[in-house]
């Protein structure tokens, strides 16, 4: 929110289970995937609303959301 008004939303869900490149750049193996995929979070969804104009907010967004989401993790 900027100030008390929604700018955008954001989705996270789980990990793809198999995601080659990935993986790949990662540097996993079949049974590292496994154990640490749970460390792993997708962005489903991102969308800034169309009538906000705001210069780097989408870079603002997710550099909140890379913060944010291992605390909020913790709490589950």
């Amino acid at each position: 929110m900027l100030g008390k008004k929604i700018v955008a939303l954001l989705g996270f869900g789980a990990a793809a289970w198999q995601a080659a490149p990935r993986d790949n750049y990662i540097g996993w193996t079949h049974r590292q995937r496994e154990r640490n995929l749970q460390l792993i979070v997708n962005n489903a969804r991102f969308l800034i609303l169309p009538w906000v104009q705001m210069p780097n907010l989408a870079s603002m967004i997710l550099g909140k959301a890379v913060k944010r989401v291992p605390q909020v993790v913790r709490q589950l």
